[in-house]
């Protein structure tokens, strides 16, 4: 039954899939284009770059906000190393210090841990708006059947 109906029904309609009318170049056109391609190539190229760059910029913001995080944390657990020998040596007014190095870094850390995740999803939602402005920009504009 399944296999009847689906050969009743044509594969255009049934995927909603679309055609693209082809239109014919006039060879001035093809020619113009060819002549003109270093100027319009460059500049396509120019843009293309520049837009990457910016792309790049944007996401190396969000690693060095977890960069920062790391830093902050790994300089946590160093204190706490550090002021765990300072307790046995007899240095406390140094431990004291670090300890409190320790509690700052830390206290840091887990906020900007949160801030970095909002920053990176953030991030992930502008690029996903960018790429579907773009797809939507560039699109070819089709018919349907």
């Amino acid at each position: 039954m399944v296999f009847r109906i689906a050969d009743e029904l044509s594969m255009a309609k049934a995927v909603g899939s679309t055609l693209r009318q082809k239109k014919k170049r006039k060879t001035w056109q093809i020619i113009l284009l060819v002549i003109g391609s270093p100027l319009w190539l460059s500049f396509i190229v120019a843009a293309v770059c520049v837009f990457l760059g910016a792309y790049v910029v944007l996401w190396s913001a969000v690693f060095t906000f977890y960069a920062v995080f790391a830093s902050l944390a790994v300089f946590a657990v160093g204190c706490l190393a550090g002021a765990t020998a300072l307790l046995f040596t007899g240095h406390p007014l140094q431990w004291v210090f670090v300890t409190g190095a320790m509690l700052m870094c830390a206290g840091l850390a887990v906020p900007f841990l949160f801030g970095s995740n909002k920053v990176a999803k953030g991030t992930v939602a502008l690029s996903g708006g960018i790429w579907r402005g773009l797809k939507r920009r560039f699109a070819v504009r089709r018919e349907r059947v």
